[in-house]
């Protein structure tokens, strides 16, 4: 019996590494094809959107006079729900009993198809003991006063109200103010 050539098993497993990187891909391929489906889907169906956004935030209900504009989740990575106080068409840390939630608060303005908007934005990271997943809320609202300086009482009923975001937050699962 003849002795094969290195190259044989060099060429061969080359092949085998070839098919398994197109499998992975064409599996990828399938998966963020369904995956951008079924989003459209929800985008379309306001009843499926909520569902999403209740789904991912632990809630039962939305809170009141918010509405789900979009839910997403990347497997293993992150999950993202987007609320809006009309339908779709400062710094700190605020204690609670079950998460601690870091925020900071800017103006500035929030731009989508085309449309822009001035208000104050605030970026709220969420630490869940027992819980190595990261979240982040982002929560956008209107300006009562544009031209006023960004200071607490500026703040007041806005989203970079710190009684404000531990009222909203107080809605979800992870957050239950004690």
């Amino acid at each position: 019996m003849a002795q094969r050539s290195p190259w044989f098993y060099v060429g061969v497993g080359c092949v085998v590494i070839i098919v398994l990187g197109l499998a992975v891909t064409a599996l990828g391929g399938f998966w963020l094809f369904r995956s951008a489906k079924k989003l459209e889907e929800e985008l379309k169906d306001p009843v499926a959107r909520a569902e999403k956004v209740k789904k991912i935030l632990g809630a039962d209900e939305l809170p009141e006079g918010y509405h789900a504009l979009v839910a997403f989740s990347v497997p293993f990575v992150m999950e993202t729900a987007i609320l809006s106080d009309q339908e779709p068409d400062g710094s700190g840390v605020v204690p609670s009993y079950d998460a601690t939630l870091m925020y900071v608060a800017q103006r500035g303005s929030v731009s989508t198809q085309g449309m822009s908007a001035d208000g104050i934005t605030a970026v709220v990271l969420i630490q869940c003991p027992n819980d190595k997943r990261g979240r982040m809320a982002l929560w956008f609202g209107p300006d009562p006063d544009p031209g006023a300086e960004l200071d607490p009482g500026a703040l007041a009923g806005t989203p970079g109200d710190e009684a404000e975001i531990a009222r909203f937050m107080g809605n979800f699962d992870f957050y239950k103010a004690g």
